[in-house]
């Protein structure tokens, strides 16, 4: 329902470990961007309100959350432990809570990018691919597969 929060699950899939910073040292991740439509805003006001789904993700330390603007989220990742340090075949999924607009925005699609340095807009020459992902209406059951899924939540649901 409009002017309501309700939790997102956004996630890809690495099918194929990506290449370590001795192979290809231009095409290492270092992080990923979340795009809201426009309208949406993110309820995230510190770490204890993002879920990393897989925590073998090798996150920067001691700060790998920027959820300062409310249209973005980006993770920082810290690949430069070993030469080896990539990341690895597996699922990556992000829970958040969001605020979901009224009136839906025409162009309701979610971005996820995967940067190779600082990126805050999907137009950055750092982004080295972004997942578009169409987003979903009032009172809509998500579709399957990857991509944007919503849940209700209100007062006493988290």
């Amino acid at each position: 329902r409009p002017n309501r929060p309700s939790t997102v699950l956004m996630g890809f899939e690495a099918i194929d470990p990506l290449p370590d910073r001795v192979v290809a040292p231009s095409q290492q991740v270092k992080e990923i961007l979340i795009s809201l439509p426009i309208g949406f805003t993110h309820l995230v006001d510190g770490v204890r309100d993002f879920t990393i789904v897989n925590m073998d993700m090798p996150l920067a330390s001691p700060q790998y959350l920027d959820f300062y603007e409310k249209d973005r989220l980006r993770v920082m990742l810290n690949l430069n432990r070993t030469s080896w340090t990539t990341l690895k075949v597996g699922t990556y999924s992000f829970r958040f809570s969001v605020m979901i607009p009224d009136p839906l925005p025409v162009f309701n699609v979610w971005g996820l990018s995967l940067c190779s340095g600082t990126c805050k807009r999907i137009s950055d020459p750092t982004v080295l691919t972004t997942f578009a992902t169409p987003g979903f209406g009032f009172n809509e059951a998500p579709a399957g597969g990857f991509g944007v899924t919503a849940h209700a939540s209100g007062p006493g649901r988290p």
